[in-house]
């Protein structure tokens, strides 16, 4: 029996940059970016890849479940 992880928000306390690659994989436009996170307390910098319009949402929202 395996465990189960739950997904919490990893809130974004700064973009330390953000860049426009192609995926190779689906040769379409994602976006490369390191963070600064939040998540329960724990501050540590990131790098997460989104799809452009993933990373449109979670820039206004201000998180992303991880």
């Amino acid at each position: 029996m395996g465990r189960k992880m739950n997904l919490v928000e990893q809130f974004i306390k700064e973009i330390l940059s953000e860049k426009i690659e192609i995926n190779p994989y689906t040769n379409k436009p994602c976006y490369v970016v390191r963070l600064i996170t939040n998540c329960c307390g724990y501050i540590s910098e990131v790098e997460q890849i989104f799809d452009v319009e993933e990373w449109k949402q979670v820039k206004k929202q201000g998180y992303y479940l991880g």
